[in-house]
């Protein structure tokens, strides 16, 4: 049987990661920058820029951000996802896929990853 980490790390072999060092030097590249952490994590900061919408969320909310995408530009609109270490954003990345979103990526580490670079975050909204 599979573990946690087992199954992650199966799905991560899915799906595309991007490491903090390429997002920096991309960043105008993602159209949507997403925080799937739960709203008591938004204290510790997000990155500037990012929506927050919870993991258990975000198939049921993804469209309240992409309404003004006819079906075509909606599944070729680059999507980051980010969580705390990089884990739930890979699962999301794999689901989003399965939806028919063909352009997303996990931050490979998270936010994790991102404070270790010493990079900024701001409060959250």
């Amino acid at each position: 049987m599979l573990n946690y980490k087992h199954y992650v790390d199966d799905i991560r072999a899915t799906i595309t990661e991007v490491s903090v060092a390429d997002f920096v030097t991309r960043l105008q590249d993602f159209n949507l920058v997403i925080d799937i952490r739960e709203p008591q994590e938004l204290a510790e900061g997000v990155i500037a820029g990012s929506i927050a919408i919870p993991r258990g969320l975000l198939e049921a909310s993804i469209g309240e951000h992409i309404k003004d995408c006819d079906d075509a530009e909606a599944s070729a609109l680059p999507i980051l996802l980010y969580c705390r270490s990089g884990a739930r954003s890979a699962l999301a990345a794999r689901t989003l896929r399965e939806m028919g979103f063909n352009n997303v990526y996990s931050l490979a580490g998270g936010i994790n990853a991102w404070r270790e670079a010493d990079l900024p975050l701001e409060a959250s909204k």
